[in-house]
Order: structure tokens, then sequence, then C-alpha cells
């Protein structure tokens, strides 16, 4: 069973992310109000009240860790966060996309100082951990249903550099990584192996290119794969028997020889019948 230890609830307010909850028939969202919108200038963004990674007071990390693991060894992530997304959601996607298209300063400038303030909290929280942390995972959505957000050459050219430094971090301290992103993103998988992504997560199924059993004969040897059962619309509205179903076919098209952790493609929202939660991880689907 994995744990989480997470620094997102503080970093959205440190950051300067204002939110407030929308609440519908799918559940509650937080929806970002961006804090950056009216900036004018780099030096507008810059003088920004950023976060000190000083602000983190790191010192009962290890200790919370294993008052949860008192009963029970589990396997620990922590969650480190995202730049893509915190940065466009601080200036407002409608301005930041333009932005690193045609004048790509203020977005460079504002990924970079949010993956060094990342890097530098994630370094800490690993140095004070130690073994009790067995896993980084970072998130970063790049996909739509039906391509990348972005060239190929732009996730390259601005948003790959920031992954990498946050997967340094990782690795230079033995920790395995696991990302996550939406959407259409085989073109950037051999890209992600290659950085040094060890899981990614979460498979979303219907979206071009992401089909399961192509995924598991192309990078199966190379990556483990985390998630691919829809959560819009077979553990909200099918049966039982076709949430089984689908489990069976993912164990053949993902599983076959390992690799695969067989999860929700998010977040299982409230409206999923229990029934369905608990046909997924039937025994008998093995």
């Amino acid at each position: 069973m994995w744990r989480w230890v997470t620094n997102d609830g503080v970093a959205a307010e440190v950051f300067g992310r204002r939110t407030r909850v929308q609440v519908n028939e799918l559940g509650s969202y937080e929806e970002n109000v961006p804090a950056l919108a009216s900036a004018e200038s780099l030096s507008d963004i810059s003088a920004h009240r950023w976060p000190d990674p000083d602000w983190w007071d790191l010192k009962p990390i290890r200790s919370v860790i294993r008052e949860m693991n008192r009963d029970q060894r589990r396997h620990v992530r922590f969650r480190m966060g995202s730049v893509f997304e915190v940065a466009w959601q601080l200036r407002g996607m409608e301005t930041f996309l333009p932005e690193m298209a045609a004048d790509p300063a203020i977005p460079t400038y504002m990924m970079d100082r949010i993956t060094d303030i990342l890097a530098e909290v994630t370094r800490r929280v690993l140095d004070e951990a130690g073994d009790d942390i067995d896993m980084v995972y970072f998130y970063d959505d790049v996909g739509s249903n039906q391509s990348l957000l972005i060239s190929k050459k732009m996730w390259r050219t601005f948003i790959r550099p920031c992954h990498e430094k946050l997967i340094e971090v990782a690795r230079k301290r033995g920790k395995q990584v696991m990302y996550h992103t939406d959407g259409a993103v085989r073109p950037l998988i051999p890209d992600l192996i290659e950085m040094g992504v060890d899981v990614l997560n979460p498979i979303q199924p219907g979206v071009a290119g992401m089909e399961p059993a192509a995924l598991k004969r192309d990078f199966g040897a190379q990556i483990s794969f985390h998630g691919g059962v829809d959560v819009v619309g077979l553990l909200p509205k099918g049966s039982p028997e076709d949430v089984r179903k689908a489990a069976r076919q993912l164990r053949t098209d993902l599983g076959q020889g390992g690799g695969y952790i067989m999860a929700g493609s998010h977040h299982i929202q409230f409206d999923t019948p229990l029934d369905n939660v608990l046909a997924l991880y039937d025994l008998s689907n093995r």
C-alpha cells in the first residue's frame, strides 16, 4: 500500500495561487484565480513574493512517516508538485501559452523559478527522511484528448529541462520517479524514459495513441504504467461485471510480465458505486 507525503497543500498558497471551490454534479473542484495575470513585465513577475524553501519546517517528517508505518511498513512517495501547471495557473493559460510561443521570457522565468523552489524543497525532504521515502512523484498535464497541448519541440525547449532537474534530485538520492500527465502523450514517452521516469500515470482511456496493448508492446520493458481504469464512464456508470471485464483486459494488455499498477485513470469520484470499486480489486479478476 502506498502512502503520500506532500507539500501541495501549502504550495498552493505560498506560490500566490488563489482558489475558489466549484461544486457541481461531478463533485467539488478548485478553480484557480491567476495571481499574476495583470503583471506587465518581467520585473513585475520577479517582484512577486516567491516562496523561500526555509518556510517549510521539515524536521518532523521522519517521525510522521514512522508513526504512519507503526503497524505496517508502507511504501511512501513524496509528491513534490508541478511546474508548468503552477506557472500557467499563476499567469492564466490564455496569456501564458501565447507568451511561450511569441516572447517566452516570462514563462521561462516563472518555470525556472518554480523548478528551483520545488527542487530545493524536495532535496531537503529526501535528505531529512532518508530511506523512509521510497519514491518521488510530480505532475504536469501536457496532453489533450487528441494531442499534446504544445508542440513536442516547445515541450523539449521549455518543460523537459525543468522536469530533468526535479528527476535529478530524486535520482541522486536513489529514489524511483513517478510522473502524472493526462492526455495523448505517447510522443513524449521515449523522452520520459530517457529522463529517468520509472512509472507513468494515468494512462487515460480513449485518448489518441494511449491504447494499453500498444503501450505495453512498445514501452513495457522500459517503464511501468499506473492507472488505465476509466473513471468517467466505466466506474460510475458500468456494472460490476463491466468493471471486472475491463480489469481482466487491462491485466492482459498491461500486466503481462509485471510493470503495471492497476488504478483509476484519475481520482475515483463520489458518484461511483462502491460495488464497482470492490469489483475492480476483486481477487477473482486475477
